[in-house]
């Protein structure tokens, strides 16, 4: 029993020691731009008022974010842009938005938005009802970003069931 019960005691070390490599391996890649927190270094917050008003679909951007993150391993990114989107319906029936969808434009770079780490907003709205939520992209490492001065946005917004529309639009961004 001895022999049995030193053996555990030997081995136990390597055990912890591979649970914390496991743990670390774990967090490693998260993203640090979904925290609440306002005071992360390397965020820079642009105030936008793009608005617009189609057939009783009131949309408007107030918002864009840039991001510091943490490298993410598999996907290479080290940045991320999130835009805060709202849409109102004021018509007498449902219409249907994907922002959480579309696409992002700067220079000659297109980004698809990132659906796993976007806010679940769109798809039907009802009648009366306002649906708010960010969309994010993860952008790519040869944007200078420094030199953002404006954004090109693209997703598809239907005033109905049948009357599907793309919008593409340019928001200007200032500090």
């Amino acid at each position: 029993m001895n022999i049995v019960g030193e053996k555990r005691e030997k081995d136990n070390p390597k055990g912890l020691i591979m649970l914390l490599i496991v743990l670390a391996l774990v967090f490693i890649g998260i993203p640090i731009a979904h925290s609440n927190s306002e005071e992360h270094h390397g965020r820079t917050v642009y105030s936008t008022s793009w608005s617009e008003e189609k057939a009783g679909a009131i949309t408007a951007i107030d918002r864009v974010e840039l991001y510091r993150t943490e490298k993410i391993v598999d996907g290479g990114y080290d940045h991320e842009l999130a835009v805060s989107f709202r849409i109102e319906n004021t018509t007498g029936h449902s219409i249907y938005a994907t922002p959480e969808e579309g696409m992002l434009i700067i220079g000659k770079a297109q980004m698809n938005a990132d659906p796993s780490t976007s806010d679940n907003f769109g798809g039907e709205i009802l009648s009366g009802a306002i649906s708010e939520g960010k969309v994010r992209f993860q952008l790519k490492d040869n944007i200078d970003l420094s030199a953002i001065k404006k954004i090109r946005l693209s997703w598809n917004q239907s005033h109905g069931k049948t009357n599907s529309e793309k919008y593409d639009i340019t928001v200007n961004l200032e500090k």
